[in-house]
């Protein structure tokens, strides 16, 4: 599967990745020191590791790229989640991207379990 631009899980990704960078730049970083890096570093993981994945030899490689892609979304949820909580993001601001983020788990999570059963 070479092509991971035709995979809708890595074009929701990617999307979400935007999103969230649209939306870290607003951060002041003197409330939060490193907390933008680490959003927008963990948010483009996610798009990342399906595309690097998606070039693997084999299935159970790539689904262990999907697995660091599940880790990085879950490390998303909190960097959104605590940005919420110490008021750098409105609440309805942070529903609607996590509402995306935990969509595109349970693609990962759907991908991934495709891919260990084609063992």
């Amino acid at each position: 599967m070479a092509n991971h631009t035709r995979l809708l899980v890595w074009q929701r990704a990617h999307t979400l990745a935007v999103a969230i960078n649209v939306t870290a730049r607003a951060f002041p970083t003197a409330l939060a020191p490193g907390l933008r890096s680490q959003l927008l570093r963990s948010s483009s993981a996610i798009p990342t590791n399906i595309a690097e994945g998606s070039n693997q030899h084999s299935d159970p490689q790539f689904a262990r790229f999907i697995s660091i892609a599940i880790g990085s979304a879950n490390e998303v949820e909190n960097h959104l989640t605590f940005a919420r909580d110490i008021g750098l993001m409105a609440p309805a601001d942070s529903f609607a991207l996590l509402e995306q983020l935990c969509e595109i788990r349970r693609m990962l999570h759907g991908l991934r379990k495709r891919l260990q059963e084609g063992e």
